[in-house]
């Protein structure tokens, strides 16, 4: 009986780590930035400023556009 239990506890510490290093794999292949967005081929939304899409729904403003230059 103890090794029984033994063995279910192994099996589920064993189960979380893959779920847990499969969970971050997914998670670094997210993009985090406008610019790993437009890396990845995200499409860009033709606006000012530029917007790239993930699937899902969220977006990344293109930080180089945020602020319009300042008439002289």
């Amino acid at each position: 009986m103890k090794r029984f239990v033994a063995a279910m506890l192994l099996m589920m510490v064993l189960s979380a780590a893959i779920v847990i290093v499969v969970t971050k794999k997914e998670h670094a292949k997210t993009p985090a930035t406008y610019q790993q967005c437009a890396d990845k081929g995200y499409p860009i939304q033709e606006s000012y400023p530029q917007v790239c899409r993930i699937p899902g729904g969220r977006s990344f403003s293109n930080p180089t556009q945020m602020h319009p230059p300042q008439p002289q």
